[in-house]
């Protein structure tokens, strides 16, 4: 990905979903939500209103929760990664 236009002209970024996968974790990013799952918790942070990912918002925020969890799984199902029980 080629930042240059961002970082020297001034060029908005194009708004995209990240996903990755280290060890026991998986994540991804999707506007200003980020999903964690790690040893079979999961964990969803608001990050525009908690940059520190404090507070767990998995509990009050259920239907993103299941949106992301879902797109989080078909990722690591396309990918080839074993998907962690998480629900």
């Amino acid at each position: 990905v080629d930042l240059s236009p961002v970082l020297f002209s001034g060029q908005e970024m194009t708004s995209r979903t990240v996903f990755w996968k280290y060890r026991k974790q998986a994540a991804m990013r999707s506007g200003n939500w980020k999903l964690l799952e790690h040893d079979g918790n999961v964990y969803l942070y608001d990050v525009d209103d908690d940059l520190e990912e404090r507070n767990n918002l998995s509990e009050t925020h259920t239907i993103k929760l299941e949106e992301l969890v879902d797109r989080l799984d078909k990722w690591k199902q396309d990918m080839g990664a074993i998907p962690q029980k998480t629900r």
